[in-house]
C-alpha cells in the first residue's frame, strides 16, 4: 500500500457524481446491505488514492466530515499503538488479498470514554489478480460493547483484589482447625479440611492470574507444564465437583492412563469450567459424560450433557468474553460470561483446539485436544 507518506492526501467524495473513473461495483446495494447493521461503509481506490465513504462513516468517524485528510491525521486520529496495526492490515490485505477484521480506538474527548471502531476491508484485484485496484469494508462503532467489556475487566481486577485477603483467613483458618483434628485423631474431618485447604489455593491461583495485567490485557495467562496423568486428573476433578453438586450424575468413560505434558491447574480449570457449565445448565436426572481419548498425536477430551443446548446463532459467540446465552433459564443461571473464554485461551495456549456441538433442547457437546509430546 502507498502509505509511506505524510503528503499522501485522500480527497474523500461524498457520491460517485464527478468521479470520472469507472463506477465503483454495487456500492448502493453494499451500502443498503450495511445500513441494517447501522455500520458505515468505505471503500479506497489504492491508483487515485480517493476514498469513498456513506453518510454513516461521517458519523462514526470524526475525520469524514474533513475536506481532505493526510496518513498522518488518520494517525493521529487512531490511538497511540493501534495506527500501524492498521497500515500492517491494509498491506497484508493488498499484497496477500486476505480480508482483515480489527479492533481499533480513537483519540476521545477528555473527559468521555474512548470511542471504539471495529473495521474491516477486503483488497480487490485487477482481472490479472497482481494489482489490487481497491478495497472496500465496513466501519462499526463498537464503543459501547467494548467499554462495557472494559470496566469489566476493572471490575473483575477490583474484586479479585479484593477476594484474596479474606481467602488468606479462611485459610489460616483451615490450617488451625486441621491441627485440632489431627490432635483428635479425627482423620475424617481432618481429609475434608485438606480438601478445602486445596480449593483455597486453586482460587488463589486464578486471582493472580487475574490480576496480572498481561493476562487481563491479552487475555493470556502463564502456565508451567509438567507431566501428569489425564485420567487422575478427570477422577480429582469429578469427585470434587460431586462434593459441590451431589445431586447430579457424572460418568467418567473407562479409559486408560494417558500422559500430558500441560499446565495441570489450568488443565483442571478447563475441565472444571466445561463440567460446571454441563451441571448449571442439565437438570438432575440427566447424565454427564465425560470421554477422554488418545486421537493420533493429541489427547480429546469431550463433556457431554443433555440439557437445554445452545441455538445455532449463538454457538459462534458462545466463547467471546463476558458473552453470556439469552433466554430465561440461562439468564436465571449466575456467571458472568468469562468461564468458556477463559478455557478457550488455556487451550489456545497449550496449542489446542476447543469446539462444541450442540443441538437446541436436546443437549451439547465441548472438545478440546492437547498435543501429546
Amino acid at each position: 500500500m502507498a502509505c509511506n507518506g505524510n503528503d499522501l492526501i485522500i480527497a474523500i467524495i461524498e457520491s460517485n457524481e464527478g468521479y470520472n473513473k469507472k463506477p465503483w461495483p454495487d456500492v448502493e446495494r453494499m451500502q443498503l446491505a450495511i445500513k441494517s447493521l447501522n455500520a458505515g461503509t468505505w471503500g479506497l481506490d489504492i491508483t487515485t488514492s480517493a476514498l469513498i465513504v456513506c453518510e454513516r462513516c461521517k458519523e462514526i468517524i470524526p475525520f469524514c466530515n474533513e475536506k481532505s485528510v493526510s496518513v498522518s491525521r488518520i494517525c493521529d486520529v487512531i490511538s497511540a499503538g493501534h495506527a500501524g496495526k492498521v497500515v500492517e492490515a491494509f498491506s497484508l490485505a493488498l499484497k496477500t488479498g486476505l480480508s482483515f477484521d480489527m479492533e481499533v480506538p480513537i483519540s476521545a474527548i477528555k473527559g468521555s470514554l474512548a470511542k471504539w471502531l471495529r473495521i474491516t476491508g477486503i483488497a480487490v484485484f485487477d482481472s490479472s489478480k497482481n494489482t489490487a485496484q481497491q478495497i472496500h469494508g465496513i466501519v462499526e462503532d463498537i464503543s459501547e460493547r467494548k467499554n462495557s467489556e472494559l470496566l469489566k475487566q476493572d471490575l473483575l481486577a477490583m474484586v479479585s483484589h479484593d477476594l484474596r485477603s479474606p481467602l488468606s483467613v479462611i485459610k489460616l483458618y483451615m490450617q488451625l482447625f486441621g491441627r485440632v483434628a489431627d490432635n483428635f485423631g479425627n482423620n475424617l474431618i481432618l481429609e475434608m479440611l485438606k480438601k478445602a485447604d486445596r480449593q483455597v489455593d486453586k482460587m488463589n491461583r486464578m486471582i493472580q492470574c487475574y490480576l496480572e495485567s498481561s493476562a487481563m490485557r491479552s487475555g493470556k495467562i502463564g502456565h508451567f507444564p509438567v507431566s501428569f496423568d489425564i485420567k487422575e486428573l478427570l477422577n480429582e476433578v469429578i469427585a470434587d465437583l460431586y462434593l459441590l453438586n451431589p445431586g447430579h450424575i457424572i460418568f467418567l468413560k473407562p479409559g486408560p492412563s494417558i500422559q500430558v505434558y500441560a499446565d495441570r491447574e489450568r488443565i483442571a480449570q478447563v475441565l472444571q469450567n466445561l463440567v460446571s457449565n454441563a451441571i448449571k445448565y442439565s437438570s438432575r436426572i440427566d447424565v454427564i459424560t465425560v470421554h477422554y481419548k488418545k486421537v493420533e498425536n493429541y489427547l480429546q477430551v469431550a463433556v457431554e450433557d443433555h440439557g437445554i443446548g445452545i441455538k445455532p446463532a449463538e454457538q459462534e459467540k458462545i466463547f467471546d468474553r463476558f458473552y453470556r446465552v439469552s433466554g430465561e433459564i440461562e439468564m436465571a443461571v449466575k456467571g458472568y460470561g468469562i468461564g468458556l473464554y477463559l478455557t478457550k485461551e488455556i487451550i489456545k495456549q497449550h496449542n489446542g483446539d476447543i469446539w462444541l456441538k450442540s443441538e437446541f433442547n436436546k443437549g451439547s457437546k465441548f472438545y478440546f485436544t492437547l498435543p501429546l509430546f
